[in-house]
């Protein structure tokens, strides 16, 4: 690492550490996800746009961002050991649901902060929770790890789309934006079904045109789990005392192929 190298760490560092610089300030414009083809891994493992001149610094390096990791990991830890619950927030009542947009919807995002964000769900229970966000850009871990990444929050206007599914989670390697941020009325963890799980006997079977919808119908019938088919829109569940306890949730489709399952499932009235 050249003294120019170490200059521009060490200008990033006083930026970080004096937010309401004017240095600071011209960074928090406005970022442009939209171009994956800008961003490249240099020598120092970072995320940098290939032609910074052009635009703001956005620089993601990989042992600061390491260590917010771990410290958010131990946050985390405490959390699950209290409730595990992901992307629920003392605003609402169960689950935060959210549309999920390809980055070429909004070419440009007004970033206001950048944060660790475990899941997408995470993701936009940060923006939800944050004044005056309502638009997130959700950026994986240059490492692959989707359950691991960087959560931009924006002071965008609320896009919905008219014809997008509102889901509780998300994964995708690529960049892509978190909108239209709501509450639903019922808490669940979800897995994936995969073929080395061992699942119970699905007793009833509704058809439901949600993953939300699975979720209440499972919570009227009192059952332990229920299994939610994207594909056939179907909610399957059982009453089957189970042995394990709520499973710690990571990034996962829930409007894929796959199906997923729905544990400790709780709604309010």
């Amino acid at each position: 690492m050249n003294s120019q190298d170490y200059y521009r760490l060490d200008r990033l560092a006083n930026i970080k550490r004096n937010p309401n610089s004017a240095a600071f300030i011209g960074q928090k414009e406005q970022v442009d996800i939209t171009n994956l083809n800008g961003f490249n891994m240099d020598d120092l493992n970072t995320v940098v746009p290939t032609h910074e001149g052009a635009g703001p610094l956005f620089r993601y390096f990989k042992p600061p961002m390491t260590v917010c990791y771990e410290e958010e990991e131990k946050l985390i830890s405490i959390k699950y050991s209290i409730n595990k619950r992901n992307g629920v927030s003392p605003r609402c009542d169960g689950r935060l649901e959210f549309q999920t947009l390809p980055v070429g919807s909004l070419p440009r995002l007004n970033i206001t902060n950048d944060v660790p964000a475990r899941t997408p769900a995470d993701c936009a229970k940060k923006c939800f929770e944050a004044g005056g966000c309502s638009t997130a850009g959700f950026i994986a871990s240059p490492s692959g790890n989707i359950s691991n990444g960087v959560c931009l929050l924006t002071s965008d206007a609320n896009v919905c789309g008219n014809n997008a599914d509102y889901v509780p989670q998300h994964a995708a390697l690529n960049p892509f934006v978190i909108s239209c941020i709501k509450c639903s009325p019922c808490t669940y963890n979800i897995r994936t079904v995969t073929p080395d799980r061992v699942l119970p006997d699905f007793t009833h079977a509704e058809s439901v045109t949600s993953i939300g919808e699975c979720a209440q119908a499972c919570y009227a019938r009192r059952c332990t789990m229920a299994q939610y088919n994207s594909q056939q829109h179907s909610c399957s569940m059982t009453s089957e005392p189970l042995e394990s306890k709520c499973a710690r949730e990571v990034a996962v489709v829930t409007e894929g192929v796959l199906p997923v399952t729905l544990e400790c499932v709780s709604c309010s009235s």
